[in-house]
Formats: C-alpha cells, structure tokens, sequence
C-alpha cells in the first residue's frame, strides 16, 4: 500500500492520482459511480493542514464535490481508502475500498 510520496504540493502529482484512480474506482459519495479518473481528487482535511498524501485524498464527481464543501456532509477518511460520510441529517454511511480484483477469491487457496 503507497502510504505517501512526499510531496508538500496541493496538486496531486500525476503517480498519486492514478494511484487513488485505481485504489478508490469511483466517487467516494455514497451510491455515486461515476468513475475516479472523471472525478476531482479531494483532501478529507484541507490543505495546508492536510497532506497530499493517499491517507488524505479521494476522488469526488464534480456534483459530490461542490456538495462537500457547500453543505453540512462531513467526510473522515480514518484509514486510507476508508471513508465515513455524516449526512446533514446525521445519518452515517461507510465507503469501504473496493475490491481491485472483483469476483476472484480473496482467502487461500487461490
């Protein structure tokens, strides 16, 4: 798991995007599917506060996005490429990773 690249810069570099492209596939919102490489990358705890790191990005469609940052939805990201959504309600969602290899078996013997 990439758990940082060192970088102090707000932009993502472009290894760190395709990065989250692939760890996350789709906008983190809750029931959203449109897919990560369409989305804009989002820091859970602003910049400069928060890193540009993976522990602290996700991508978000342009809609979800604006709806972050201009409504009461608030987003944690507790472990990397896991994310807890408060809705303005108080209603709690989770966003688990999704899985890279979809349908193969994750336990032994492969």
């Amino acid at each position: 798991m990439l758990l940082d690249v060192g970088t102090s810069t707000y932009r993502p570099p472009e290894h760190l995007r395709r990065f989250l492209w692939a760890r996350d596939q789709t906008c983190r919102q809750p029931g959203c599917m449109m897919p990560a490489q369409r989305c804009e990358l989002d820091h859970t705890v602003p910049c400069p506060d928060g890193p540009t790191a993976a522990c602290n990005l996700c991508p978000f469609c342009k809609h979800h996005h604006r709806l972050k940052h201009k409504s009461n939805w608030a987003v944690t990201q507790p472990i990397p490429g896991h994310f807890i959504f408060k809705a303005p309600s108080g209603k709690v969602y989770v966003r688990e990773p999704e899985p890279v290899l979809a349908g193969f078996p994750t336990d032994p013997p492969f």
